[in-house]
């Protein structure tokens, strides 16, 4: 993720969020 570290967090965050929801189904 060290080079990946150039997208922003909140895109990250997003992310992170849109998969939660996919694993609680």
């Amino acid at each position: 993720w060290g080079e990946n570290r150039r997208i922003p967090v909140d895109l990250d965050g997003l992310r992170l969020v849109s998969f939660l929801p996919v694993e609680n189904q």
